[in-house]
């Protein structure tokens, strides 16, 4: 009888932990949505798919195209601007006072 209402109990908790879980993923899923990420980051890999010629850091190219607010030139213009990650350790030298 005891562990019958142990797993009774069990079940209950294991029910609730459940039912919490997908509300967390339903109101994290509105949140994406409302905030347009997935749609954004289908259309910046969908731009990485069509580049001639495919940057040499996909993620870079996909950050800079997900954050790029015109959407114009954004990572497309990867290859003529030159490394993110150059540029920043290229400021973070200039900043530390070394050339």
């Amino acid at each position: 009888m005891a562990d019958a209402n142990l797993q009774e109990f069990s079940k209950q908790q294991f029910d609730e932990a459940y039912k919490r879980a997908l509300e967390r993923k339903r109101l994290f899923k509105e949140y994406l949505a409302r905030h347009q990420v997935m749609e954004k980051l289908n259309g910046a890999i969908e731009k990485l798919y069509e580049c001639e010629r495919l940057p040499e850091d996909p993620l870079e190219f996909i950050a800079i195209e997900v954050t790029s607010k015109g959407g114009h030139g954004g990572a497309s213009n990867i290859q003529q601007q030159g490394s993110l990650k150059g540029k920043l350790s290229g400021n973070s030298r200039n900043l530390s006072g070394q050339q």
